[in-house]
This record gives C-alpha cells, sequence and structure tokens, in this order.
C-alpha cells in the first residue's frame, strides 16, 4: 500500500501563483515515486470539498464568498480547518510551505507526535529594502522568524538556493538544495525567432523584486538605429502602471518609442506563446540584497524551459546554470552603460548564433532543471 504525503500551501494551488507551479511540480515527483499526494492549499474555493488537477487530489481551505468578512474569516479560521483536513488524511510525511506561524506550529505538534517527516520548502527570505515599512513590515517580520526561529531540527528543508542551503545546515538541519524546477521532458519545445527584430520578454510584476528602472536607462543610451532593431514586450503592467511607478521617466520612453511595448496582464498561456517567440528575456536584480542571494528566480528556469536564452546580472546561484555568450548574455553591473553594453551584444549575434543559444538554453532545462533531477533528494525528505 502506498504513503500518503500531504503538501500544504498559502498559495493559490493549483492555478497561482510560482509557488503553486512549483507545488505541482513536487505533486507530481512524489506520485511517481509512488506516494498518493493531496494538497491543502488557498485556491479558488473547492467548498472545502476534494477536487482533482491533473492527477492530484486537492482542497482549497478559502471560502466561496469573497467579501471583507469572509477573507477575515479565512485567516481567523485558518489554523482550525486546517487541522480537521490534516488529521483526516492519515499523512505519512507532510510537506508545508509557508502558512501563518501559529498553524506551522500546529503542524510542528502533530508530524511529531505521529512520528512523521516534516519537510519545509524555503524559497525566500525578504530584505528590508522591499518594504516601505522596512523592518517592521509584518511579511519580513514573519519571514525572518520562520528562517530563524520557527524552522529547527523538527524539519527537513528543501532550499531553493545555496544561501538558505548553507543557513540551515549550519542550524544542523538535513537540508538538500532544489532550484526552480520544472517538468521540462513534458513541455514542447518551439522556437519562432523573428528575423528581422531582436525580441526581448520582460514579464512578471516589476518594482517588487526586478530592477527596470536601469534597463530603461541602458536602453535610452542606445542609438535610434540600434533601438529600431530591439522589440520589448514587457507584460503585467501598462504603460501608465510602469510611468506611477517609476516616476518621471517621459523623456526616456519618448526617446525609446516603438522599441518598447506594454501589454499589461495577460493569462499565463500568452506569456508563454510570448517566451517562444523571444530572442531573450531580460531580468536585473541587486546582487548585494539578500532576497536576490536567498531566492532563485522562476523567470531564469521558465525562459531556459522554453528555450530563450536570459539577459541578466549573476544573483543566487546562477552561476551554476547560466554561461555567458552560451546560453545567456551576463551583465557585468546594473549601470546603464553596462545594460547598454549587453544589449549591444545581443544586437552584434547573427541568426545562427542566436538559434544556437536557444538550443543551449534548452539543453540546460533539460539536463539541470527538470524535477526528475532532483526526485532522489525528494525521496530521501520523505523517509522516516
Amino acid at each position: 500500500m502506498g504513503k500518503n504525503m500531504v503538501l500544504i500551501t498559502y498559495d493559490q494551488y493549483p492555478n497561482g501563483n510560482a509557488g503553486a507551479v512549483r507545488q505541482h511540480v513536487f505533486a507530481k515527483a512524489y506520485m511517481e515515486l509512488g506516494y498518493t499526494v493531496t494538497v491543502i492549499g488557498m485556491g479558488i474555493s473547492t467548498q472545502f470539498a476534494f477536487s482533482e488537477f491533473e492527477g492530484v487530489k486537492y482542497i482549497s481551505l478559502r471560502h466561496e464568498k469573497t467579501d471583507a468578512l469572509h477573507k477575515i474569516q479565512n485567516k481567523l479560521l485558518y489554523k482550525k480547518k486546517l487541522k480537521k483536513i490534516l488529521k483526516s488524511v492519515c499523512a505519512d510525511a507532510v510537506m508545508v510551505i509557508d502558512i501563518p506561524l501559529c498553524a506551522m506550529q500546529m503542524v510542528k505538534k502533530y508530524t511529531k507526535k505521529k512520528n512523521i517527516p516534516l519537510i519545509h520548502d524555503s524559497v525566500e527570505w525578504y530584505s528590508k529594502e522591499e518594504f516601505a515599512l522596512r523592518g517592521f513590515d509584518h511579511n519580513y517580520l514573519h519571514k525572518d522568524a520562520l528562517n530563524r526561529r520557527v524552522i529547527n531540527q523538527d524539519f527537513r528543508v528543501i532550499a531553493i538556493s545555496s544561501y538558505l542551503q548553507k543557513h540551515f545546515e549550519k542550524k544542523g538541519i538535513m537540508t538538500r538544495r532544489i532550484p526552480f524546477v520544472f517538468d521540462v521532458a513534458n513541455i514542447a519545445y518551439e522556437k519562432e525567432l523573428d528575423k528581422e527584430k531582436i525580441v526581448i520578454v520582460y514579464a512578471g510584476s516589476m518594482g517588487k523584486k526586478d530592477y527596470f528602472a536601469q534597463i530603461i536607462d541602458g536602453l535610452s543610451l542606445l542609438l535610434p538605429e540600434e533601438l529600431s532593431k530591439f522589440e520589448f514586450r514587457i507584460l503585467g503592467i501598462t504603460r501608465e502602471g510602469f510611468i506611477n511607478l517609476q516616476g518621471d521617466c517621459h523623456k526616456k520612453l519618448e526617446y525609446i518609442g516603438n522599441a518598447l511595448q506594454f501589454l499589461g496582464r495577460v493569462p499565463r498561456e500568452t506569456v508563454i506563446e510570448h517566451l517562444k517567440e523571444a530572442s531573450f528575456t531580460i531580468l536585473l536584480r541587486p546582487d548585494n540584497l539578500r532576497y536576490a542571494k536567498a531566492g532563485f528566480p522562476t523567470k531564469v528556469s521558465e525562459s531556459l524551459t522554453y528555450g530563450t536564452p536570459v539577459i541578466t546580472n549573476l544573483t543566487s546561484d546562477l552561476h551554476l546554470y547560466l554561461k555567458d555568450g552560451v546560453n545567456s548574455l551576463i551583465a557585468e553591473s546594473l549601470s546603464a552603460e553596462s545594460v547598454a553594453k549587453t544589449l549591444r551584444r545581443a544586437l552584434a549575434l547573427d541568426g545562427k548564433t542566436r538559434q544556437e543559444m536557444c538550443y543551449a538554453a534548452r539543453e540546460t532545462a533539460e539536463k539541470e532543471l527538470d524535477y526528475r533531477q532532483f526526485q532522489a533528494a525528494l525521496e530521501e525528505l520523505a523517509v522516516p
């Protein structure tokens, strides 16, 4: 008889953010290892009944009503509802991602009493600089308490980066590093490069983690004839939203002109279609802030999976996967001059070289960012 793995997340599983994508990949990995997997999430309401997504049984603890009262109830009653469901599923191992600390303590006591493995998937550690309230922000304090105090030797840890791996191993916790991985083998490689323009795609919520003002600054240093050869597609924000976020940038945007296209929020399926058409994606993050050291950019793994090289600077563990001129173009710094220099390098590439870089990007994903490469580590973490 197979074992039961219960995965507990506050993300909107199964059709939510990047976290939900990662959790579904882990669910598939454990099913292939012979486990029956149940996900307890906070996605669209299932009316507190079990549903199924691609063979994974799941339930949402979110109320179907979305008014303010029920949103408050979602938080106040979360621990109670979780405890009830957890007791009903007969877990042989539990993976918990990021849930309220009171609920995390309850899960810790539950697994300790049952003497079953408790695995924590650690994917980030915020920096004060990300928040208006700095070190007094609730989300910052929650994550800091989780990483420093709550996660102890009662847990086993999946660390998304070497930075987090070293942190937890210093505490004597069994830890395995697993970057952001995909089911690469089951994602078709379909690449159609524009022969006339270099298409560069950015998709995400800029302003929170990603530095986009530096990209605008770099673009503004290019000559008009150079800009005419680029097509930057910005997914996730409108032009007006970008101006509100970045402040006085009208002159630079006017100079860059039609090379920059703001396409607003689009469905994930549309993002993927743009990735397939892109010559490159672009991502810049500060290498000196903790959040960039501790995390691992989902955008990079996804870009490589769809055969799209990345224009980026090196943060986190990207140096383990990205090779300049092979599957990426590495900016030396976040300065406008460095960004412009890297964009000019992209311009200098002929069509054959760009196509070869796409093949290399996909090959990297197949060999190093497919979840099957990490199934042994996942199995090891779940063994009593």
